[in-house]
């Protein structure tokens, strides 16, 4: 089953925080059906030494599991994913939670954003903001997850 991993990293003054789901064919999908497979070629004990290693097959819905949408998903002629420099990638990130409880029809206000700047300055231009809205708690529930 997809597990979310939040691995905490402090480098210097920088928290680094992975926040990726493990993919897997139990995973909720845009389309509701099984969105990965994993599968293997050759496996280890197929190879002959010194050259063993494993092939695996991949297969894959995109917008499954933990990714970024490429502005290109939503805008015609916007850049892809290998147009967008890694330095515009790489941002301070500040992160604003949802209330507790917050349910399907949960929807962050401007009023959220300046208590947050009230309570914690500013947010610098440039910052990547992540509204965390809590629904990955429904990710071992497909149904729940995809709000149906």
């Amino acid at each position: 089953m997809g597990i979310l991993r939040s691995e905490k990293v402090q480098k210097g003054n920088n928290k680094l925080i992975d926040l990726t789901h493990a993919l897997s064919p139990e995973i909720p999908t845009w389309e509701g059906d099984c969105g990965f497979r994993l599968e293997n070629i050759s496996d280890y004990r197929d190879s002959t030494p010194p050259n063993v290693f494993r092939v695996q097959k991949i297969e894959s819905i995109l917008s499954a599991g933990t990714h970024m949408d490429a502005p290109a998903h939503c805008f015609p002629g916007a850049r892809t994913i290998d147009e967008l420099p890694l330095p515009d990638l790489i941002r301070d990130c500040v992160v604003i939670k949802a209330a507790e409880g917050a349910d399907e029809n949960y929807q962050f206000r401007p009023a959220e954003i300046l208590a947050f700047e009230k309570e914690n300055g500013a947010i610098r231009e440039g910052t990547f903001v992540i509204f965390h809205s809590g629904w990955s708690r429904f990710w071992q529930d497909r149904d729940k997850y995809r709000n149906n």
